[in-house]
């Protein structure tokens, strides 16, 4: 078989030419057209909802908080997943959608479908996180301090460090949880 395709090769002198030359246009168009970056994004396009009821416990949050947005977000369209996490005052529900879903277009849907949502009136309206990507969240650091109470270690984070952080040229956000 091999042979045979060898022999046709040599006999036709203009086309192995022909197809040669067109194999390297086809080649050198495609170095100068194929999208290429540095560090190419591969993180999924996800949409995270934060939601902070401070006094509630952790199973107040889950069957009050987290499962309603849960529920409001089934049948999104294009959305492949939700992953969710309640703990002591915070929820975080993580919508997961397409690989060709325009990140913006899936905040705007979530956004839509959290407006219809009814929560209990001690419980904050739900905040959508920022636009997360593999390079999104360089640093993660927690407050920790034998002598002040947790609601002081926020207010430090909140007044003091958080806008000392935004101070420093490239930062582009810090976000705080708990406390």
């Amino acid at each position: 078989m091999i042979e045979k395709f060898i022999e046709f090769a040599l006999k036709q002198h203009a086309l192995t030419l022909f197809v040669m030359v067109a194999v390297i246009a086809i080649g050198i168009h495609s170095v100068y057209t194929i999208a290429t970056d540095s560090f190419p994004d591969v993180s999924n396009v996800q949409v995270q909802i934060i939601t902070e009821p401070e006094s509630m416990a952790t199973e107040e949050i889950e069957s009050l908080v987290t499962i309603p947005i849960e529920y409001a977000l089934n049948g999104l369209p294009k959305i492949n997943k939700i992953r969710s996490n309640s703990s002591f005052g915070i929820s975080v529900v993580t919508a997961i959608f397409d690989d060709d879903t325009d990140v913006y277009l899936a905040r705007q849907l979530v956004q839509q479908r959290l407006n219809t949502l009814e929560l209990p009136p001690e419980v904050p309206k739900p905040q959508l996180g920022p636009v997360v990507s593999s390079f999104s969240m360089v640093y993660m650091y927690y407050l920790k301090c034998d002598n002040m109470n947790l609601i002081d270690l926020r207010t430090l984070q909140d007044w003091l460090i958080s806008k000392r952080l935004l101070s420093v040229q490239g930062v582009g956000n810090v976000i705080s949880y708990g406390g």
